[in-house]
């Protein structure tokens, strides 16, 4: 039997903000062509089709733009072979034209030569949000587990510490690696979740306490945000997620009854992830990789932030910003329970569903008048559109590479993509996917789940949502894209209008060689007077949207 894996997440902090010029550049391909051995041309021309309808789509039919609204057309290459595109929409009267190319495959794909403007096509329509840079977390190594059985876990639970106890913990530091530190327990509560209260606890490293480090507002604050009544992040995230820990069958974990543990360190090197090596006991299996991986099990359900969080914000978020982290922590931690701990067979999301799925928590949860900072609009779609003209357009939602092997900054496009799915398909459509089992693929996962919510499946969603690029606005896009406010019983979903970001998205200077799998080419056609019409070459599949607003 296997038991549950724990996922690597790895990010790339990339915060150069962009200039709005864009650079003439005709070049493209793989750079194996050459003048002595053109490219044959590719097979029939085929023709744009209309996306959108009802209010706010500016469509009239293939090849007539309506004047106002939003107008959106594509093209979906299902083929293993390049198509020509035929484009031709009048009716623009000096409107910019986007367009959008989407890889949908597995594999990346060659690009052809497209011509880029001078100018941005992105006029500054209003000030832009305040914005800081989080800091990203990546989580701790996993490594090989030996096969054990499935049987109940009777181990004892520890006696519950009181405030002012003491303890070391094992903790992972930039500068020292897995290391014991001295922490206090100052803080304990008690949270509400389906399965009942769990006692909640705060550890804090003993040099870490002071007026002008973590003082006590900061330790109730965390304390009153995580645990105390209906809209406790505790409460939201369960309530969605469920416990994340409880009764389970798995050998060689810790007993089902475990208090939360939120350990705050200084510089610790993971600046946040759940503690999944915790959740196995110290034990010695005759495998010397895996009996030192739990050697330094901390035994306990337990999360870690760095306390740099709560007195330098200006590297990571505002205040507000903890509760955020804790969200994402109980998500993860969820999954891994209900998704690995629980199943006979692991059922593990792939590392980019995950995370994925963490900051869908995250956007869900937050509370305006709560909260200093909307963690999808205010940071990760900021991140995602500053940073995509220095190649994280191109950027493989999945593996979060980029053309040269490299790693490259995919948590923007993940949540923005998360958002977009909300908005679209409701919580209900989130509770499903969190607990569906229908393939081991979690892209077919993703697809299954939309489906299920009534949408046409994930390429489909991938398509529509990489139309955000073009700044859509949140009240007045057609059906079936933007990101709109949207209520779902007790939840709200903030809007997130595309004119926030109209003076900071830049789009790519040149070209490039290759579409890397599951990410995304925008470029412009500023200022056409009336009638746009051009051929556009489209790898295998993937698809080409035209946006006209």
């Amino acid at each position: 039997m296997s038991f549950f894996s724990f996922r690597i997440h790895r990010f790339q902090r990339q915060l150069a903000l962009l200039g709005p010029a864009l650079v003439l550049s005709a070049c493209g391909g793989d750079g194996a062509v050459t003048p002595d051995t053109p490219e044959p041309p590719p097979p029939a021309v085929a023709q744009l089709a209309v996306d959108c309808g009802g209010p706010h789509c500016g469509a009239v039919d293939a090849h007539r733009y309506l004047g106002s609204g939003v107008g959106i057309w594509q093209y979906t290459n299902t083929t293993d072979e390049r198509r020509e595109v035929e484009i031709d929409i009048s009716g623009l009267a000096g409107k910019d034209v986007q367009l959008i190319m989407t890889n949908h495959g597995d594999e990346p794909q060659k690009m052809p030569g497209i011509e880029l403007f001078e100018r941005s096509p992105y006029p500054v329509e209003g000030p832009a949000a305040a914005r800081r840079a989080p800091a990203f977390s990546v989580a701790p190594p996993s490594v090989a587990k030996p096969a054990t059985a499935k049987r109940t876990a009777t181990q004892r639970a520890a006696a519950p510490a009181a405030v002012g106890a003491t303890h070391t913990w094992w903790v992972d530091t930039w500068t020292e690696g897995r290391v014991e530190r001295e922490f206090t327990l100052l803080r304990q509560g008690q949270a509400q979740g389906p399965d009942g209260p769990r006692r909640v606890n705060i550890w804090l490293e003993d040099d870490q306490y002071g007026d002008v480090l973590v003082n006590d507002a900061m330790l109730d604050n965390l304390l009153q945000r995580m645990a105390t009544g209906p809209d406790s992040v505790y409460t939201r995230a369960t309530d969605l997620a469920g416990e994340p820990w409880g009764q389970h069958e798995t050998a060689g974990a810790i007993p089902p009854t475990q208090d939360l543990n939120i350990v705050l360190g200084k510089e610790l090197a993971y600046v946040s992830y759940p503690g999944g090596r915790d959740l196995r006991i110290r034990q010695q299996t005759g495998n010397p990789d895996f009996d030192e991986y739990v050697r330094t099990s901390n035994e306990a359900l337990a999360v870690y932030m760095t306390t740099e969080r709560f007195y330098q914000p200006e590297d990571y978020y505002e205040a507000g910003e903890p509760a955020a982290t804790m969200a994402l922590l109980l998500t993860q931690m969820a999954n891994i329970y209900h998704r690995s701990a629980l199943p006979e067979t692991d059922q593990s999301f792939e590392a980019w569903l995950d995370f994925m799925t963490a900051l869908m928590m995250q956007d869900i949860l937050y509370l305006p008048g709560l909260d200093a900072y909307h963690p999808v609009g205010d940071i990760y779609r900021w991140y995602w559109l500053s940073t995509g003209a220095t190649g994280n357009f191109n950027c493989s939602l999945r593996t979060a590479r980029n053309a040269n092997g490299e790693s490259c900054y995919t948590a923007g496009a993940q949540a923005t993509f998360g958002a977009y799915l909300l908005r679209q398909y409701g919580v209900g459509f989130y509770r499903q996917l969190l607990r569906n089992t229908s393939s081991s693929d979690s892209w077919a996962i993703l697809d299954d789940a939309i489906k299920q919510a009534g949408g046409e499946g994930a390429d489909a969603a991938l398509r529509r949502f990489a139309t955000n690029i073009a700044l859509l606005p949140a009240a007045a896009s057609p059906k079936g894209y933007g990101l709109p406010e949207r209520t779902d019983g007790a939840y709200t979903l903030a809007a997130i209008d595309g004119g926030t970001y109209a003076g900071e998205l830049a789009l790519p200077t040149d070209t490039i060689m290759t579409l890397m799998p599951r990410a995304f080419f925008p470029f412009a056609r500023p200022a056409v007077r009336d009638t746009y019409r051009e051929n556009i070459v489209v790898p295998p599949h993937t698809s080409l949207s035209v946006v006209v607003r």
